[in-house]
C-alpha cells in the first residue's frame, strides 16, 4: 500500500511539473531494430546520442527503415534528426544549409529542415531539425577522431568524440 501511494505521489509531482523537463533524454546506447508486420518494414534506430553545444537540450537520433526483416544492402541515406529546447520565441530557419567539421577537415554540406516546433516547458519550445544525410557523409561523422561541429543559426552543435564512437557502432549494425 505505501508502494502504491509513492508511486502515485511521483506520477502527480512529475504532472505538476515537478520533475524537470529540461534534463537530457535517457541515452540507453542501445541500437533498436524494430519490424512491423503491417508494413513488412523494419527500422534501426539509436535515440537520444548525446550532444554538447549551447542549447541546455539536445539529442541526436538516428534511423533507417527498409523492406523486409533483413537489411539486404547499405542504404543511401540515414535519418539524422536533432532535438533542442530553446527559449520561448525562438525559431530556426525552416532550411538550414549546414556544413559539417571536424578538425580542419570539413566532412560535408547537408540541409537541416525545421521539422517541428512545440511547447516543451513554461519557458521552453522544442524544435526538431532533420535531414537524409547521405551514406557516405554519414561515414565521415562516424570515423572522425576529433568532435564534429555544425552551426545552424546561432547555435553550435557538438558531436563529441564519445558520441561519435556510437555513431561508429550504428554504421557497424548497418554493415552486419
Amino acid at each position: 500500500m505505501k508502494t502504491l501511494l509513492l508511486l502515485l505521489a511521483l506520477v502527480a509531482f512529475a504532472a505538476a511539473g515537478g520533475i524537470a523537463q529540461t534534463d537530457a533524454p535517457f541515452f540507453s546506447g542501445k541500437i533498436d531494430t524494430k519490424y512491423d508486420d503491417a508494413k513488412n518494414e523494419s527500422t534501426i534506430e539509436f535515440r537520444n546520442i548525446p550532444m554538447t553545444g549551447s542549447p541546455k537540450y539536445n539529442g541526436l537520433n538516428l534511423s533507417v527503415s527498409y523492406p523486409g526483416k533483413k537489411l539486404s544492402a547499405r542504404p543511401a541515406d540515414v535519418i539524422f534528426m536533432i532535438t533542442v529546447a530553446n527559449a520561448s520565441g525562438h525559431r530556426y530557419p525552416d532550411i538550414n544549409s549546414v556544413v559539417l567539421q571536424s578538425g580542419d577537415s570539413e566532412l560535408g554540406e547537408i540541409i537541416l529542415l525545421n521539422l517541428d516546433r512545440r511547447a516543451f516547458t513554461g519557458t521552453d519550445i522544442l524544435e526538431t531539425l532533420g535531414t537524409r544525410i547521405p551514406f557516405k557523409i554519414f561515414r565521415k561523422l562516424a570515423a572522425a577522431k576529433k568532435p564534429v561541429i555544425f552551426r545552424v543559426a546561432e547555435t553550435t552543435f557538438i558531436i563529441p568524440a564519445t558520441s561519435i564512437a556510437h555513431v561508429a557502432d550504428y554504421v557497424n549494425a548497418l554493415d552486419s
